[in-house]
């Protein structure tokens, strides 16, 4: 049996892990006034929205049977249009409910998108992982939430993370990975290819 913790790192890239560890650094910056905390934040949640787009992708790419390792983007609105692009109901809720002939109990699975406005928080976090933020938010310093001409506070960030925050846990509080109406297209697709190919035998 491998012995885990000698030949591998503990981090889980998981667009839901990130987002955990993104509450933790607030929380610690609230509780602490630890500074860093907030851009790690900035970072894990700027990871979070990439990565729940790609968990898109890669489930969107699977079922076209498309190899997803070729997208080389990395910007959130333009992953978003990629992901439209190949499914036109990726950025449509979804409520899927299955029920047992057995038990009559109903199963409730959701697919819950990442929105527009959530691609455009990727790259608004942007703006506070390079060093030019401080010299842009000359009163970054102050304890108090102010924007204006002399750029924005910590206390500014602190409020626009919490939204951050609140869009992401939505965008990966459902179970599909994939639109259901997009997924059965896609099966009744392969079904009749699989249908031709039997008859052409």
């Amino acid at each position: 049996m491998i012995d885990r913790d000698k030949y591998y790192y503990d981090y889980s890239a998981t667009s839901r892990d990130q987002l955990n560890r993104a509450i933790k650094h607030l929380e610690n910056f609230d509780i602490n006034s630890e500074v860093s905390c907030l851009f790690y934040a900035a970072l894990e949640l700027r990871f979070g929205i990439e990565a729940r787009l790609f968990e898109y992708i890669d489930a969107t790419c699977n079922s076209l049977q498309i190899n997803s390792s070729e997208i080389k983007e990395y910007v959130a609105t333009k992953l978003l249009k990629r992901l439209i692009s190949a499914d036109e109901y990726a950025d449509k809720k979804a409520t899927l409910k299955i029920t047992s002939e057995e038990t009559h109990s109903p199963t409730i699975l959701k697919y819950t998108p990442v929105t527009k406005e959530l691609a455009k928080m990727h790259g608004q976090l942007g703006e506070m992982l390079h060093y030019k933020f401080f010299r842009n938010n000359p009163n970054w310093i102050l304890k108090v939430e102010i924007s204006g001409k002399e750029g924005k506070t910590l206390m500014y960030y602190r409020k626009f993370l919490n939204e951050v925050v609140d869009e992401l846990k939505e965008a990966t509080r459902g179970s599909l990975l994939s639109h259901p109406k997009f997924t059965k297209i896609v099966e009744k697709i392969i079904d009749e290819e699989a249908d031709e190919r039997e008859m052409l035998l």
